[in-house]
C-alpha cells in the first residue's frame, strides 16, 4: 500500500496514471470519498482523529482488484497524522513542483482564494492561514489573492516536511522525495521504492495530465515586481531548501526591482534575497559589508537605502 502526499497542480494525476500502468499495483487520483470537507475539518480540528482513521480504512482498502493499493491525491497532506496512524506500514512518496510553476496555476487559470468562487466545495474547504493559526484573520485578510495563493504553497509543503521528519525520528520509516521535473528521470527508483514493476513498453515515457489545455495565459516570468517580491518573501526558505538553483533561472527577475516603489518593498525584498537581520538600516549595512556577494545592484539598492535616512 502506498500513497503519493503532494500539494495539488503539482502532477498527482499525471504520477498516478503512470503508476497504474504497472500490472502490480492500482493508483488511484482522488477516490471517493475525495475528502474535500473532511480534510479542511480535520485540520482545523473539527472533526476528531478516530473519526478520520475510521473514514480513512473504511474507503481505502490495502488492496483492490487483487493489486496493491496507491492513491495520489493533495488532499491527503491535511490528514497525514491519521493516515499514518491508519496504515502504518504504507510507503509514502513526496511529489514536489517549482512552487512558482504551482503557484501560477493556482493564481491565473484554477483562481484559487477568488471571491466569485465562494460556493464551489473545493474553495468553500480551501484551507486559510488564519484558521490554522499561522496569522490573525486580519493578516489573513489583507493579504492579495496571489499572496493567499503563495502561502497555500508553502504551507503544505511545510506540513509534509514536518510529518516525513516526524516519521523518520519516530520509526525510521523511508520514504521518496520526488520533483515533478525529474519524474522521467526518477521513473526506476519510484517503482522500485514501492515494488512494483513498469511495464518495459512503458519506460522512459510519463503522460502529462491536468494540464492547461492552451497556452497558458502567463507564467511566472510574467509575474510583476510586487508578486516577484511577494513568492521570495513567502516561499524563498522552501525554493531554496528544495530547489537550491532556483534563483538562478532568469536571475534578472528576481534582482530587478525598480517598480519596488516603496519603502517596505525594499525592505521585503532584501530581507527575502539575502535573510539579513531586520531591520532597514541592519540590512543596508549587512549588504555594504557582503557587497561582493550580492549582485551590484543590490549593493547599490543598499546604499540608497541608508541615505533615505
Amino acid at each position: 500500500m502506498f500513497f503519493i502526499v503532494s500539494t495539488g497542480r503539482s502532477g498527482t494525476e499525471t504520477i498516478a496514471e503512470l503508476l497504474s500502468r504497472s500490472p502490480d499495483c492500482v493508483c488511484l487520483h482522488e477516490p471517493e470519498p475525495r475528502l474535500i470537507a473532511e480534510a479542511t475539518q480535520y485540520l482545523y480540528g473539527e472533526m476528531p482523529h478516530a473519526a478520520m482513521i475510521d473514514l480513512l480504512r473504511q474507503s481505502r482498502p490495502p488492496t483492490l482488484d487483487g493489486k496493491e493499493y496507491g492513491e495520489s491525491a493533495y488532499k491527503l497532506t491535511f490528514v497525514m497524522p491519521a493516515l499514518r496512524e491508519a496504515f502504518p506500514d504504507a510507503k509514502l512518496v513526496w511529489l514536489i513542483r517549482d512552487g512558482r510553476a504551482v503557484v501560477e496555476s493556482f493564481y491565473t487559470p484554477r483562481r484559487y482564494y477568488h471571491p466569485l468562487r465562494h460556493n464551489v466545495d473545493w474553495e468553500i474547504y480551501r484551507p486559510s492561514a488564519d484558521k490554522v493559526g499561522e496569522m490573525s484573520s486580519r493578516e489573513w485578510a489583507g493579504l492579495s489573492r496571489f499572496e493567499k495563493c503563495c502561502w497555500f504553497w508553502s504551507y503544505q509543503n511545510r506540513l509534509i516536511e514536518q510529518h516525513f521528519i516526524e516519521r523518520v525520528e519516530k520509526n525510521g520509516s523511508e520514504f521518496l522525495f520526488i520533483r515533478l521535473e525529474e519524474l522521467d528521470a526518477q521513473q526506476a527508483a519510484l517503482f522500485e521504492f514501492l515494488g512494483v514493476r513498469l511495464p518495459p513498453e512503458w519506460a522512459g515515457e510519463v503522460p502529462h495530465l491536468n494540464v492547461w489545455p492552451a497556452k497558458a495565459p502567463r507564467t511566472w516570468r510574467d509575474w510583476s515586481a510586487a508578486e516577484r517580491l511577494s513568492f521570495m518573501d513567502i516561499c524563498g526558505r522552501e525554493m531554496d531548501a528544495y530547489y537550491p538553483a532556483w534563483r538562478d533561472s532568469a536571475p534578472e527577475l528576481w534582482t530587478d526591482i525598480a517598480s519596488a516603489d516603496t519603502r517596505q518593498q525594499v525592505s521585503r525584498w532584501l530581507r527575502a534575497y539575502v535573510q539579513p537581520p531586520a531591520t532597514l538600516y541592519t540590512t543596508a549595512d549587512y549588504l555594504r559589508r557582503k557587497s561582493r556577494a550580492v549582485p551590484r545592484r543590490v549593493a547599490r539598492l543598499a546604499r540608497a537605502l541608508k541615505a533615505m535616512g
